[in-house]
């Protein structure tokens, strides 16, 4: 009788355990793929706003103005994968 209910409890305690287990692992994937999902629709968008920018630049007579456009457009670009750098190695930390 005694060993019955130790074998029940061990089975019960360990569904619970794998039961809980499973949906934390489940939230974790959710939230990493909403972080890779948003920085890659962050590079779309820069990429989106690089290609305007060439367009404009080709269109564009005004040098000096076109070289503060592209400074900008850069340093963004430098800190968006900065940014990234970061977070990819939060998410090698995780795993």
């Amino acid at each position: 009788m005694l060993r019955t209910r130790l074998l029940w409890f061990t089975v019960g305690f360990s569904v619970s355990a794998a039961a809980i287990g499973h949906f934390i692992w489940r939230d974790l994937w959710a939230d990493r793929y909403a972080l890779s999902s948003q920085t890659r629709q962050t590079f779309d968008a820069l990429e989106a706003r690089i290609l305007n920018l060439q367009s404009l630049s080709s269109q564009n007579t005004n040098p000096p103005q076109v070289c503060l456009c592209f400074y900008i457009l850069f340093s963004l670009l430098k800190h968006d994968i900065q940014k990234r750098k970061g977070l990819k190695e939060k998410l090698e930390e995780w795993r």
